[in-house]
């Protein structure tokens, strides 16, 4: 069986403008990155905003990023096991692995596996060795995951800028992966 994995955070959804927006709804700022978030706020308040954002529930509610439960249909129905990956720290906030799936369910997004760990970028490739590819949206863990011989597609957004392996791949969207892995889906 064919297998690939993606990130959670970045890749399915908006990471971290939900983030920033649930900051800004709860201080009544209106922070538009998370440089400027972290620029403004002390270390203590991010951490406890953090925590609030963590426990309260916010991320069952997150929007999918458009074209991803797509994508997900169409490489379960060609026959590769799904994994899913996260740096969520789940042994602190056991709830948020309820949170996860209950937010994978109601989406409707297909996957074989979910895997969480601080260290995913590097546990992704000993426990699941045969994964073709993995979808990420941090540069420093693609680079990390290409050095081991990974295809690695990294979501291209304001915050990943920078030099990249030769096994990492700067894509627009998930939309522009279905295409470039031919995958084909039917409206």
């Amino acid at each position: 069986m064919k297998c690939c994995a993606f990130d959670i955070d970045g890749v399915l959804n908006n990471y971290p403008d939900c983030w920033i927006d649930f900051v800004n709804l709860k201080i009544g700022s209106s922070f538009s990155d998370l440089n400027e978030m972290k620029a403004f706020l002390t270390y203590a308040k991010y951490k406890k905003l953090k925590d609030e954002y963590r426990t309260s529930g916010y991320k069952i509610k997150l929007p999918v990023l458009e074209g991803a439960a797509e994508l997900l249909c169409a490489l379960r129905d060609v026959d590769y096991k799904i994994i899913l990956i996260t740096a969520r720290p789940m042994h602190k906030y056991p709830d948020l692995w309820i949170q996860t799936k209950l937010w994978l369910e109601f989406n409707n997004l297909p996957y074989d596996v979910l895997f969480h760990s601080e260290n995913k970028h590097i546990e992704i490739v000993t426990k699941f060795p045969e994964v073709e590819f993995v979808v990420e949206d941090n540069r420093a863990n693609a680079n990390c995951i290409s050095r081991f011989g990974y295809k690695v597609f990294l979501i291209d957004s304001k915050y990943n800028q920078g030099e990249t392996g030769d096994l990492v791949f700067r894509i627009k969207n998930l939309k522009t992966l279905k295409k470039l892995r031919g995958i084909q889906i039917c409206q």
